[in-house]
């Protein structure tokens, strides 16, 4: 391992190196001999009170633990329990990796649960800072999932006799569950004038990759949150028909004169201007997929600031979407914005065929710099539906510029990809 680097109470990483491992995506040719063990250390290891360092050990419980790196390849509710514990009586701002290999466990009643949130849940409960998942990849396709903890909690009054997961062995499967094969590509980032119009825009092209990949040419495409347009450019020539339902009239006007100056070929679509809560309760027709990218909470609202790599120095807070009080965009508190989402795909279920397919992009992301684990709601919010979660897809966005916030002091991880979750009614 490296030389501690007494300066920037890191190890020697400097603020180049830094910014290569402070985004939510590592790539490797290999994961088999764990690349991204070092990398871990160099990247979050603080020697600021004893120094030590535990690495994978399901047995030990070491007390004032800096850091630990935890692997979990295969459900063990003991192991999950032991490293819970280990990151509880850790030492106060120490940074924790747990490794998840599969990240699905599935109970009883058939019902996928993430592993990620088991841990993510559990350990927020007791206040130990969630700061992130890793997507750690390698050319074969592998795809492990990093998470990173924080403990800010002075240890000497931890209770452990109080320590409760809530779950229980008998529900679930012992084995890891197994998804469909991953999708992962590299996102096409080039906006056109009119998507530009849109605070939010994501390309077309993207949606492309989407349907080429899962053999979507014919059918009907139901988006509740259209923005510009871009579901219904990405059909291309393929027999499909899509509905986009959009809030705002501005945005609909936007998207028809967007299609009419892109698309050079004929494409089957509507629009309708209105709350897709109230539309999708009185869609006539049925519809074999859903593809849609719903609004990130109300985090357009932040006018935060942050240094930027181009030297601006600062971000200019963007415009959001409406003033609305129907737009998902403006709920105050986060369980409004997953009730409401859970309440819209209920409506949307009842209008979808026998053997329908829906994609949500969506990423991770920030609520009161406290950063929430989206992903794993959003699956949680579908499987109370009745959908059948079926795997995750990646969208790369390596042309987002970034920077290492908070540098050297502490991790804050910059989100470069997109989840497609994928499920089956």
């Amino acid at each position: 391992m490296s030389n501690y680097d007494e300066k920037n109470r890191v190890n020697y990483l400097n603020g180049k190196e830094w910014i290569k491992k402070a985004k939510n995506y590592w790539f490797y040719n290999s994961l088999s001999k764990e690349p991204y063990i070092e990398d871990m250390y160099n990247f979050g290891y603080k020697n600021r009170v004893n120094g030590k360092y535990e690495l994978n050990n399901p047995v030990g419980q070491i007390d004032s633990t800096d850091f630990t790196i935890s692997k979990v390849f295969n459900y063990n509710l003991e192991l999950i329990e032991s490293i819970i514990r280990r990151i509880r009586i850790a030492n106060y701002n120490s940074y924790h990796f747990v490794i998840l290999d599969s990240d699905v466990i599935m109970d009883k009643n058939n019902k996928n649960i993430l592993l990620s949130s088991l841990f993510v849940s559990t350990l927020t409960r007791y206040n130990i800072d969630y700061r992130g998942k890793i997507i750690l990849h390698d050319i074969d396709n592998n795809v492990k999932v990093a998470l990173l903890f924080l403990n800010r909690l002075e240890n000497d009054n931890i209770k452990i006799k109080d320590f409760n997961i809530c779950i229980e062995p008998d529900n679930f499967y012992v084995n890891a569950s197994k998804t469909k094969n991953i999708m992962i590509f590299n996102s096409y980032s080039k906006m056109d004038k009119f998507a530009l119009q849109h605070p939010a825009p994501y390309s077309y092209q993207d949606i492309e990759k989407i349907l080429d990949y899962e053999n979507i040419n014919q059918g009907r495409i139901l988006d509740p949150f259209l923005g510009t347009g871009s579901t219904i450019l990405s059909v291309g020539n393929r027999d499909l028909f899509t509905t986009g339902i959009e809030l705002s009239k501005e945005y609909v006007d936007i998207s028809e004169q967007r299609i009419k100056k892109i698309a050079n070929f004929n494409i089957n679509y509507e629009i309708i201007n209105g709350d897709s809560m109230k539309v999708c309760n009185h869609l006539e027709k049925k519809y074999d997929y859903v593809i849609t990218s719903p609004p990130y909470h109300n985090i357009l609202k932040n006018k935060g600031m942050g240094i930027r790599h181009d030297e601006s120095q600062k971000r200019q807070g963007i415009d959001y979407y409406t003033e609305s009080k129907k737009d998902f965009g403006n709920f105050e508190y986060l369980n409004e914005y997953f009730d409401a989402l859970s309440r819209l795909f209920g409506l949307i279920k009842a209008k979808l065929t026998d053997k329908a397919r829906l994609y949500i992009i969506i990423s991770d992301f920030t609520v009161n710099k406290i950063e929430e684990d989206i992903h794993s709601n959003i699956i949680k919010i579908m499987n109370e539906n009745g959908y059948k979660y079926t795997g995750t897809g990646y969208i790369i966005q390596n042309q987002k510029s970034i920077y290492p916030f908070g540098y050297p002091y502490k991790i804050v991880l910059n989100h470069i990809f997109q989840y497609c979750m994928m499920f089956e009614v």
